[in-house]
């Protein structure tokens, strides 16, 4: 499988469990492991073991026929000893097919202890030193990979109630944060959705655009009661109208300070022009954000309502 990724790695925290889960899901899925992981190679623990013990003895069987061999040729010397007789008897069809039903099957049964085993090793490379002493202490199967994972999912992604009503108040909580992109804050409600959603507890559409909205803040109030005032709005459209906003912001921030680099700050000769230059671009700026306001320098405020700064 090649050296892993630093982005692969575990940290450990329940909170980064969700990520690194979807990771090594899809890093186990182009690695065609995901199977073995996702399923058990076995009905029970017991026949786990026993097949991996069985895998394991053949194995040791296959290296041991090269001795045979030396050993069978070291006594070549002997006298051979006098055939037998009675003519052998010719293999029935029957006896013939299981033969070869039960050589296919146990080539199957390597093959899918060799993923196991591939992928069980992918996992002690990803997994920090506590965590493989947590496993050890579960007292799971050696390279029994789908033990390994359910029980990881089960340390880190409880399904209690009281899990389930902590993630969804993270959820109505969330707000965006002072300089943080807009996709990063939508990045971090979806993750909540998707916890929410592995524990079995749904997220109606409703209930995440509300979230999203409720957790802008006041400089955002114009796009939120126009959202907020349609009769009915999808994910989608929520968020490629947040994407748009903060994307003609950013530009109108751009072309304000590109202005007062080119018009010196607006001071000396000149500086009266400068000034309604720069007024009738601050009134240009807040058309285009939809806002009525005039923006605060120090915190670039942009709300009707006062400034915080």
């Amino acid at each position: 499988m090649g050296g892993v990724s630093a982005t692969l790695k575990f940290s450990g925290e329940s909170a980064d469990y969700s990520a690194w889960a979807m990771r090594a899901t899809a890093h186990l899925q182009a690695a065609r492991l995901w199977h073995t992981v996702h399923k058990p190679i076995a009905g029970s623990e017991e026949e786990v073991r026993a097949l991996l013990v069985e895998t394991s003895e053949n194995e040791s069987d296959g290296e041991g026929e090269g001795t045979k061999s030396e050993s069978a040729a070291s006594s070549s010397t002997q006298p051979p000893e006098a055939p037998e007789t009675t003519p052998p008897k010719a293999p029935s069809r029957s006896s013939s097919k299981k033969k070869k039903s039960t050589k296919k099957e146990m080539e199957q049964k390597e093959k899918l202890v060799q993923s196991s085993r591939e992928a069980y090793a992918f996992l002690l490379r990803v997994l920090p030193d506590d965590q493989l002493m947590l496993v050890a202490s579960a007292g799971i199967v050696e390279e029994d990979t789908h033990a390994v994972w359910s029980f990881l999912k089960s340390t880190h992604q409880r399904t209690t109630t009281a899990t389930r009503f902590h993630t969804r108040s993270l959820l109505q909580s969330s707000r965006l944060e002072k300089g943080e992109r807009i996709d990063t804050y939508l990045a971090r409600i979806k993750d909540l959705e998707r916890r929410l959603k592995s524990m079995g507890s749904k997220v109606l559409e409703d209930e995440l655009i509300h979230a999203v909205l409720k957790g802008l803040p006041p400089a955002w109030s114009s796009v939120v009661e126009a959202i907020e005032g349609m009769e009915s709005v999808t994910w989608k459209y929520v968020v490629d109208r947040l994407r748009d906003t903060e994307n003609k912001r950013r530009i109108a921030k751009e072309e304000t300070a590109h202005f007062v680099r080119a018009s010196g700050g607006g001071g000396g000769k000149g500086g009266k022009d400068s000034n309604s230059s720069m007024r009738m671009l601050l009134r240009s700026t807040r058309h285009r954000e939809g806002c009525c306001c005039t923006p605060c320098s120090p915190c670039d405020w942009t709300s009707p309502t006062p400034c915080q700064c």
